[in-house]
């Protein structure tokens, strides 16, 4: 029997389905780390790669990068599919903040990049279980700055400073070049207002990073492991759908709304996505709390 499948992200943002016409034994997608088949998480086997190889591969990569050099833009099915996950966690319902941080103008997209890294490690060892989803964007004076999601308090004039600290520490390292008062006076951490709840968070960020074309030479997004590890989609048969449809928790169009190579999108409106997506959340739960 054919399946139904639709990602999250189809669900949240386009409002569509997808209609595939191969078999699938996995009833939960998405996960980095794990499977559900027959009710249980699993973690798959790994398979191992020959260490020649692996070395073999890691040469060929360096030397790739070093005569060609890679430019990353925001993946946003990806993205999306996290923000889905990350936003539908309970912890994450009870609170999540949107934060912005800022470099003075000019600043090169490397070392914007490993500021933040820097910045980034001292809040993961300051305040152990941080779990984040993150993406770049390019501010009208060609500077990149971060937008990330939190779902625990950080006290804002506290990781301010650790960029401080770590701006100065690579100005004394003579990695980079700033004008005293650039750094002196850096108050570029900055807690986002423009959002208020949750919900009106994940449309405003869905929103956001459909529109965002932002390049540079670095991962243009990124999550925690953690945050990684969910599930982002779920397959349903037909008859789950007819189902869900025939309880009024969802409504298809039937004609078809847009076609590719691959899938047939049929518009669909979602009246209940906690109903809908039960399973996929009580998974999500579980993973999170392991």
């Amino acid at each position: 029997m054919f399946k139904y499948e639709y990602t999250v992200l189809e669900l949240m943002h386009a409002g569509c389905l997808g209609f595939k016409s191969y078999r699938s034994n996995k009833k939960l997608k998405g996960s980095s780390c794990f499977i559900y088949e027959d009710g249980e998480i699993q973690i798959p086997e790994k398979k191992e790669v020959a260490s020649k190889k692996k070395k073999e591969k890691k040469e060929q990569i360096k030397i790739e990068k070093e005569e060609t050099k890679r430019y990353y833009k925001i993946n946003k099915s990806y993205i999306k599919k996290r923000m889905f996950a990350f936003f539908n966690l309970k912890a994450t319902r009870r609170f999540c903040k949107f934060i912005t941080v800022s470099y003075p103008e000019g600043t090169e997209d490397d070392t914007c990049h490993k500021l933040y890294n820097i910045f980034m490690t001292r809040i993961r060892k300051k305040y152990k279980f941080v779990d984040y989803v993150w993406v770049t964007e390019r501010q009208q004076n060609g500077t990149l700055h971060f937008h990330m999601l939190v779902n625990r308090y950080l006290p804002i004039w506290e990781i301010n400073n650790y960029m401080k600290i770590a701006i100065n520490n690579l100005i004394e390292k003579n990695e980079i070049q700033y004008k005293n008062g650039d750094w002196l006076n850096y108050n570029g951490v900055d807690l986002s207002k423009k959002v208020g709840t949750t919900k009106a968070m994940a449309k405003y960020i869905t929103k956001y990073v459909t529109k965002n074309t932002t390049t540079s030479t670095r991962l243009a997004n990124y999550c925690s492991i953690t945050v990684s590890r969910l599930f982002s989609s779920q397959i349903f048969t037909i008859e789950e759908l007819e189902k869900l449809e025939y309880t009024d928790k969802i409504k298809i169009n039937k004609n078809i709304f847009f076609s590719n190579e691959f899938i047939d999108y049929y518009l669909v409106e979602v009246k209940n996505l906690n109903f809908v997506f039960k399973e996929l959340f009580k998974i999500n739960e579980i993973i999170y709390n392991l």
